[in-house]
């Protein structure tokens, strides 16, 4: 059976870089995607680090992976079809992080307000690391999985709510 204990299906280099950022940035961020997931006990492979923020967040967090890490690409804006943000990848301790900041997503055909993290925000405590790190809810993030339209993503996670 898999232990589903916050944290426990996360690798501990992750769990490294989460305890620094924890420590050493404030603002309005959370973790997303697979490592957020599992840090709210879903069983899944976690590569790297997404790190969804409101907009001074986002300029905290890249001045830090830029002053403590490796800066792979620097934040920008970004626009797809159906969202817009900015965005910026680096590496800290062998671990690449995606930071997604001012995230806007397009609904019938129009810009909708940027997303507040803070709407959506669940404080997960990694008892083995005596942390606790904000994570995007995870009802929030099935609703954001469909709407991208990563329909069996979005399953998996209504699955595990349902348990």
């Amino acid at each position: 059976m898999t232990d589903n204990t916050p944290g426990t299906q996360v690798p501990d280099k992750h769990l490294d870089v989460l305890e620094v950022l924890v420590e050493n940035v404030s603002g309005d961020w959370a973790v997303t995607g697979s490592t957020g997931m599992a840090l709210q006990g879903m069983d899944l492979d976690v590569n790297d680090l997404d790190i969804q923020s409101n907009g001074p967040a986002a300029d905290r967090l890249a001045e830090f992976l830029r002053r403590e890490g490796h800066v792979l690409e620097t934040l920008r804006s970004v626009e797809s079809k159906k969202m817009s943000s900015r965005l910026g990848s680096y590496e800290l301790i062998g671990v690449k992080i995606e930071v997604i900041g001012d995230l806007q997503k397009k609904v019938d055909g129009s810009w909708g307000k940027t997303v507040d993290v803070t709407e959506n925000l669940k404080n997960v405590r990694v008892e083995s690391r005596s942390i606790t790190v904000p994570v995007l809810r995870l009802e929030y993030e099935e609703q954001a999985y469909r709407k991208m339209g990563r329909e069996e993503r979005a399953d998996a996670v209504r699955s595990f709510l349902s348990r």
